[in-house]
């Protein structure tokens, strides 16, 4: 029975054995694994009981995956983060062409205003221009008139003139 439960054992061991020297050739990659690897050797051939190197073993996988847990955590809150800052961001991308949209229409509705109040300023420049013209002309004729009154002034005084002689010599 001893010798069955031994081949059992064997059996066990170099089904485990296989998996095992496949977990450490992929553990022994990284600085970490390779030291680990290190430290197991040393406690084995110090002669320490294979309970304790479990044991130590258990605190060193329940270490690293409170070390994977806590990273994990910040991961997720630095994701969370990142994903906010997304959606803020699009948000803001969303207004601003949004805006751009607006600004674009306002802009041909402002073009088109614009083209409204320079042709209204030429027109009035034109106007002014032309009531210009009309006050050069009145100021023409005002200046025509003014001299011919001149004339039909002196003219109605010397036929007065000559009337006042006319009536003393009478």
């Amino acid at each position: 029975m001893q010798r069955t439960a031994l081949f059992i054992t064997l059996l066990v061991l170099s089904v485990y054995g296989g998996q095992l020297e496949k977990i450490f050739s992929e553990v022994t990659d990284t600085e970490y694994g390779k030291t680990l690897v290190s430290t197991i050797q040393l406690q084995l051939e110090s002669g320490e009981q294979v309970d304790g190197l479990i044991s130590s073993m258990r605190g060193v996988v329940d270490g690293l995956k409170g070390q994977l847990a806590d990273a994990q955590a910040v991961a997720d809150a630095k994701h969370d983060s990142c994903d906010a800052d997304l959606r803020e961001l699009a948000s803001g991308l969303t207004q601003a062409a949004a805006d751009a949209f607006k600004f674009e229409g306002l802009s041909v509705f402002d073009s088109q205003t614009l083209a409204s109040r320079q042709e209204e300023l030429a027109n009035k420049v034109r106007q002014l221009g032309d009531r210009q013209d009309m006050l050069d002309v009145l100021a023409a004729q005002r200046a025509t008139e003014a001299e011919r009154f001149a004339n039909l002034r002196a003219e109605y005084q010397s036929v007065f003139a000559v009337l006042d002689d006319c009536r003393a010599i009478i």
